[in-house]
This record gives C-alpha cells, structure tokens and sequence, in this order.
C-alpha cells in the first residue's frame, strides 16, 4: 500500500527554482567619494544624529524610540508574526486533548431498537477519555510551512529595523529644515529692519533735495518684498515641528518650549563615518528583509510541492466509559484504539495544481522585489554619496563667499569712518552679507541633509545588534505552545 502512494504521489510536479539572493547582484564595490576629506571608512556610529552635537535632536531621537507611532505599529507586527510562526511550530507537535462527557438517554418503546429487545428505561452514560495524535512529517510539508512562518517573522524584524532607520532619518530632516527655515526668518527679519531704515533715510533724502520720490517707491517695494518673505518662512517653520510632533505621536504646540531653545542650525561634524559602503549595503535591513521574504516564499512553493504527497498521522485515545459514575474506575470500563491513517490526494479538482502554480508565481515576484530592492540600495548609496560630495563642496564654496562678503561690509564701515562712504552705503553692504548669510545657512542645511540621506542609505550600523537578538528570539519563538 505503502508502496502504490509513494508511485502515485511521484507523478507529483517539482518546479526548479534559482535564488536571486545567491546570484552576483550584491557584488557592487562603492568606493568613497573622492576628494571628500570629511569621508572615513571608521565604523559607523551606533547613533549617527550625535555626530552634530546638537541636544535637542538627540532628545527627539531619543523620544522616537519608545514615542513613535510607526515604530510602535513595527513592533506590534514582530511580535504577530512571532505568534504566526507558534502556531505554525504547534501543526508539527504531538496533540493531546482530555475529554470528558455526561448525557442521559432512553429511546422511544415503539423504536426499532425497543422491539428487538432494547430498554425504553432512561439510563445515564459517562465518558472520560485522553486523545493524542501526530502527523509524521515524511515529505517536509510541515517543515517548509514551519520556514516558511520563520523568514516572515525575520523579515518583520529586519522591517522594524528598516523602519526605525527611516524613521530616524526623517526626524533629524524635519529638524534640520526647521532650524535653517528659523535661521532665515531670523534673517529676514534683519532684513525689514534694514529697510525701514532704509526707506527713512530715502526720504530724508528726498526732503534734502538728493532723492526722488521714484528712489522711495523703489525702496518700499523692496520693504514689501522683505515682509512677504516673512510669511512662508514661518508657515515652514511651524510646518516641520508639526511633522515633528506627528511623528512623535504629540498632539499640536506640545515641542513649543522645547524647540524654542536655539535658531542656529547644528554644526557639521569634522568627519563622517561610514564603514566600507559595500559592506554596509549588504547589511541594510530592507535588503535582508527582501531576502527573507524570498525565502519564504520559497519555501511556500516547498509546501505547495510536499502537499502532493501522502500525509500520516499517528493517533491513540484510552477512554472510560460506563452507566454509573462509580463504575468509571473499574478495569472493565477502558476503551482504547491505537493506530496510522494515511491521507494521498488524488483528486482535488485542480486545487493543488493552481495553489502551486500561485507558489511559484509568488516566488518568481519575491525574486524579482529583491533584486530591485538591492539595486535601489546600490544606486540610493552612489547617489548618496555623491550628493555629499557636491553639497559639501558647494558648502565650502559659500562659506568663502560669506568671508568676503563679510570683508567688503568691513571696508564699506571704514569707508564710512573716514567720510568716503555713506550711511546707505553701509546699509545697503549689510544686506548683501544677509544675503549671503542666508546662502551659506541654506547651503550648510544641505550639507548636514545629505549627511542625513547618506546614513539612511546606508543603513546605520546600529540595528544589527537588535537584529542579531531577534534571530536568538525567533530560534525559541513557539517552543512554549
């Protein structure tokens, strides 16, 4: 018999499949960007946002850990697929059920049984009783089940990792673009001061006969221009730290107080680490959380192929069954079965055909997500750390703007010390180095965001450690059920 179901359930179809996660798509060298002086291949940081020394950045990361309503959700759906993969674990245990039942009875005296014999009289039945069963799994259809659940589990740890990395990206974004967007309303501010100024000087000039009123209106213009500008500056302001308390689970105005500690935007840092970026691609949690998802499926297609073959299970029961309560104790009230039963599909109108053809095509779609997912990693990191290299150049590059912007002010004062310069001379000097205050601000916000963009596609290296843990918790998740 035996025989005949393993000759029937070899006509079973088998699917070759080739795993995209062993072929060359992760060989990629990513050098360091060249002439980049602030680039070093020191280890990443465990937290990178420390690295600009600013206080209150590092207490909104800090909050995010535990606050973050995305975080929070990310944990939720590792602790799901840990209890997915327990129940999973429990199909490929010994079961075993106790029992127990009481019913009272008596049949009709016209009933057939009553005319051959049977007692019409009501009489009480009691049953007590211990059921166990096991399916032996010959074909791996209950181990590949069993991986199955374990790499979705592991990819919803390395998803609360990716989304912690996202997560703490975006904060120190919003952060940085608030203090720049309060850095320029600063300025611009300046600015309105300078030109009611300026406007009253005009006109002071006017009434001395050396402006015209033309020279007025052109100034006020400008004076105009100046507010408008003040508005969209704060709109973005408050903007970001809206984003900021959303992301931190807070309802409107709860940062106010710990915001309004400083304008300035934080200093970048003297050196940045990061590793060997094509190491530490290969560490990315979205690229191991695509793996895992591939194996999965991988091994959904397993189960889809073992689910052709014979299925055993070994069952067993001891019962106690009697009329009388005091009898249940008695040797002569046991009832027992012990024994194998085998389960061969061999018609199930198509179903197993089509749920392994739907294995396979899910695979087919895991392999191509993850070579996407690689190949979006590579290209995020080379962009990334060309973006660095340019937007530290440009940086430099404004930065010795404002030095001689700040030089040509400084003439223009002492020029006006010594009687060869005027007042509005002055004035109008100091708006131009507010102009190129505001371009270097803009300039450094671009700088610390590319440092931002750079660590988020690389992953941080800070995570692993978690991940490591999660393997150790997953080895044991369900062994209690």
């Amino acid at each position: 018999m035996m025989a005949a179901c393993l000759a029937l359930a070899g006509c079973a179809p088998m699917v070759e499949v080739d795993n995209p996660a062993e072929s060359g798509v992760m060989d990629v060298d990513l050098p360091l960007a060249q002439q980049n002086s602030l680039l070093s291949d020191a280890m990443l940081p465990s937290q990178w946002w420390q690295l600009f020394g600013d206080d209150t950045l590092n207490w909104l990361e800090q909050q995010a850990v535990s606050a973050s309503p995305e975080r929070q959700l990310a944990a939720l759906q590792v602790e799901a697929q840990a209890a997915r993969l327990g129940l999973v674990q429990s199909q490929g245990n010994p079961q075993l059920g106790l029992g127990a039942a009481y019913s009272r009875s008596g049949i009709s005296e016209n009933s057939p049984s009553a005319r051959i014999g049977g007692s019409p009289k009501a009489h009480d039945y009691w049953e007590l009783g211990i059921q166990a069963s096991w399916e032996l799994d010959l074909f791996g259809y209950l181990d590949q089940l069993e991986q199955g659940a374990r790499e979705r589990a592991m990819a919803s740890r390395f998803n609360q990792q990716a989304v912690a990395i996202s997560n703490a990206a975006t904060i120190a974004r919003h952060y940085m673009l608030l203090r720049v967007s309060e850095q320029q309303l600063q300025w611009s501010q300046q600015r309105v001061e300078l030109y009611q100024t300026l406007v009253e000087l005009t006109q002071s000039r006017v009434r001395n006969g050396v402006a015209t009123e033309t020279d007025v209106a052109e100034v006020q213009a400008q004076l105009a221009s100046a507010l408008a500008d003040l508005a969209p500056l704060q709109q973005q302001r408050e903007q970001q730290q809206n984003l900021l308390e959303q992301m931190l689970g807070l309802k409107p105005h709860a940062l106010d107080q710990r915001l309004a500690s400083g304008v300035s935007l934080p200093e970048l840092p003297a050196s940045v680490p990061v590793g060997v970026p094509s190491s530490e691609v290969r560490k990315r949690p979205d690229i191991l959380r695509a793996e895992a998802q591939l194996k999965a499926a991988l091994a959904d297609l397993g189960a889809a192929q073992a689910d052709f073959y014979p299925r055993l299970r070994l069952t067993g029961s001891y019962d106690r069954e009697a009329f009388e309560l005091d009898n249940l104790g008695s040797w002569g009230s046991r009832a027992f079965s012990v024994g194998p039963s085998l389960y061969l599909p061999i018609f199930q109108g198509g179903r197993l055909r089509r749920t392994l053809e739907l294995a396979d095509l899910h695979q087919q779609q895991a392999g191509i997500r993850y070579v996407t997912t690689v190949l979006d990693a590579w290209h995020e990191v080379d962009d990334a750390l060309s973006s660095h290299q340019l937007m530290t150049q440009r940086y430099a590059r404004l930065n010795e703007a404002m030095e001689r912007q700040q030089d040509a002010f400084n003439r223009t004062e002492h020029a006006e010390s010594e009687g060869y310069a005027s007042r509005m001379d002055v004035l109008q000097a100091r708006l131009n180095l507010i102009a190129r205050s505001q371009q270097r601000a803009a300039g450094q916000a671009e700088a610390a965001l590319s440092i931002v963009s750079l660590y988020r596609a690389l992953g941080g290296g800070w995570q692993q450690q978690a991940d490591n843990a999660g393997e150790a918790d997953l080895a044991s998740a369900g062994d209690a059920s």
